[in-house]
């Protein structure tokens, strides 16, 4: 799938750098392709803002795009339009599907919909929700071919089907778990022997995952085993707002670039010779990372290269 159109919110600097660097991702109709020109970060004030950005980009021809944004199983925990604190949840993106459809009754709905105790509308007035339908209608005549959301939980509930259906998109993915962003500098790595990188990861904390020098494009040691190469550790620190933190630990600069190439790349590029558009990571250079916090299955987080175990915490919505 290459060629994608990435959008993703502003705040969110880890996965901008990381779709800009590594170009790529893993979904279940295949290995995605980015662009480095292609990542947009753009001021994600409201559902509005970016449904506006979807419709602008189907206006100019492109048709398949990775959403990068903060995410809930039934929402997408932004304000629907600027000016209220009402988020698109579910039954609202039910309804805006329904209005954009020409549905009257579901347009009338949209506007006798209040956002709290005081009874303030969504819509300040009916010209907010029909700018808002319109846009939507623009997207659906269009349609979508593929949208990839990266952002936590949207397809563990209801959410995910709302999206689906009020944009009429024909392919859409979403986690089904937290999804992740962060970084680690790795000028910091030296060459290390066997026994002080075995140390290492021993002093790092819970949870972790250990790799091979075969899991980082390394050969066999002098002795022709296949030892301890590379480490990483995540851990939360906060759940309100969901923040983590993470150490890794490498034999060498070497270890950490090959992992990058069998964990985030999934051997995609370096098995042929070729680098990402973005060109991965240099020598030494800052590396962004994407994944899935996933405690409760065989591995504590995933990545691109894990496969399949990472593609079941996908959920998928299809209407062709």
């Amino acid at each position: 799938m290459p060629n994608l159109v990435a959008l993703i919110d502003s705040h969110f600097n880890n996965m901008i750098q990381y779709y800009r660097v590594f170009s790529c991702d893993e979904t279940w109709s295949g290995h995605i392709e980015i662009q480095p020109r292609d990542v947009i970060a753009f001021a994600y004030g409201s559902v509005e803002a970016l449904f506006t950005q979807i419709r602008d980009q189907l206006r100019n021809g492109r048709s398949s795009f990775l959403i990068g944004t903060h995410g809930a199983p039934d929402q997408l925990p932004y304000p629907i339009v600027p000016g209220t604190n009402a988020a698109a949840d579910s039954d609202l993106l039910d309804l805006l599907g329904q209005a954009a459809s020409g549905e009257s009754a579901a347009r009338d709905s949209l506007l006798e919909d209040t956002t709290d105790e005081k009874n303030r509308p969504v819509f300040s007035k009916p010209a907010v929700l029909d700018k808002l339908i319109a846009i939507v209608q623009d997207i659906q005549r269009s349609r979508i071919d593929h949208l990839e959301i990266r952002g936590c939980n949207l397809g563990s509930g209801k959410g995910l089907k709302a999206l689906h259906t009020c944009l009429n998109s024909k392919h859409t993915v979403a986690p089904k778990v937290t999804f992740f962003s962060g970084f680690f500098p790795t000028a910091q790595i030296r060459d290390s022997t066997q026994d002080h990188l075995v140390s290492e990861i021993g002093r790092l904390g819970q949870p972790r995952r250990i790799y091979n020098r075969s899991d980082c494009s390394l050969n066999a040691d002098p002795s022709g085993n296949d030892t301890t190469a590379f480490a990483m550790q995540w851990s939360e620190t906060s759940l309100h707002p969901h923040l983590f933190a993470g150490n890794i630990r490498g034999l060498n600069r070497d270890a950490v670039i090959g992992w990058t190439h069998t964990a985030l790349e999934n051997s995609f590029y370096n098995v042929v010779g070729r680098t990402p558009p973005g060109g991965g990571l240099r020598n030494g250079g800052i590396l962004p990372i994407i994944g899935m916090w996933s405690p409760n299955e065989s591995k504590p987080f995933m990545f691109p290269g894990d496969g399949f175990d990472y593609l079941n915490l996908l959920a998928v919505e299809n209407t062709p």
